[in-house]
């Protein structure tokens, strides 16, 4: 059980001591690795106000992307008097 305690102590110092060194890419700004499997399909997301491609949000991008959206749930009930997207 000490060498498990060890281990894991070690190991936690270990991951904590590297740096970071790539940029982090969204899911969803990585539109080239999904957008061919949502082609002809039905899609229904669930999304915030995070949930953005550049500065245009992930249902406006997919929609001018010709993908049909059919169903959309905004988790956050506050959209700040920001357009909601998916309206025009």
């Amino acid at each position: 059980m000490k060498n498990i305690f060890l281990f894991l102590l070690l190991a936690s110092f270990q991951m904590g001591a590297q740096p970071f060194s790539r940029k982090v890419i969204t899911g969803a700004a990585q539109m080239d690795a999904y957008l061919p499997l949502l082609q002809n399909k039905k899609v229904a997301l669930l999304v915030n106000q995070t949930s953005v491609v550049g500065d245009t949000h992930l249902v406006d991008t997919l929609l001018s992307a010709g993908i049909e959206i059919v169903k959309y749930l905004r988790l956050n009930m506050d959209s700040g008097g920001q357009q909601m997207p998916g309206r025009r």
